[in-house]
């Protein structure tokens, strides 16, 4: 965003997913963009991504996101798992998986879709001890995927970690 400045020169911010936010925002708000269609672009856009983490990722790219599924580890141990702070770290590992894809474009369109779904359906919460530990299971399965170079399994892995989120979802 190129803006005046006080003396009259330009000023030059930074550029950042929130305008785009805004606008995904407004389309689910006044209901142009229903589950399904983010059920339909999330499966294609995080397999791909998974894919390309899985073709790209390091050790060193990996290591974060090794650190994220411990803190989920051990949120879901204790007896009243917190499914907000999970759901924060399942986010993380999407965008942290877009990240090692080496697509900033990824990055910005899953950070942005994330938020505005956590704005929107309240249902990826994941109250239940089942689908929370089914999640984090899910992502432990599309980590190992990924860290082994495996493209197609963590593709399909991804998908099918989406389809269930949606299932969940309608099912409340």
């Amino acid at each position: 965003d190129i803006k005046t400045g006080v003396g009259g020169g330009a000023t030059v911010q930074k550029p950042d997913h929130s305008q785009l936010s805004e606008s995904l925002n407004l389309l689910v708000q006044s209901h142009q963009v229903s589950l399904n269609h983010l059920l339909e672009f999330r499966q294609e856009v995080e397999g791909t991504v998974a894919a390309l983490a899985a073709k790209n990722a390091n050790k060193q790219d990996l290591a974060p996101l090794h650190e994220l599924l411990r803190q989920a580890r051990g949120l879901l141990r204790r007896a009243e798992a917190n499914g907000d702070q999970l759901l924060k770290i399942d986010t993380k590992l999407h965008v942290g998986m877009a990240k090692i894809s080496g697509n900033p474009v990824f990055v910005a369109v899953l950070r942005m879709v994330h938020e505005n779904m956590l704005n929107r359906y309240d249902w990826l919460a994941l109250k239940s001890n089942y689908a929370l530990n089914s999640n984090f299971k899910d992502m432990e399965i599309l980590m190992a995927a990924i860290e082994n170079g495996y493209v197609d399994r963590a593709r399909l892995l991804a998908q099918e970690h989406v389809r269930k989120c949606h299932q969940y979802a309608e099912s409340k």
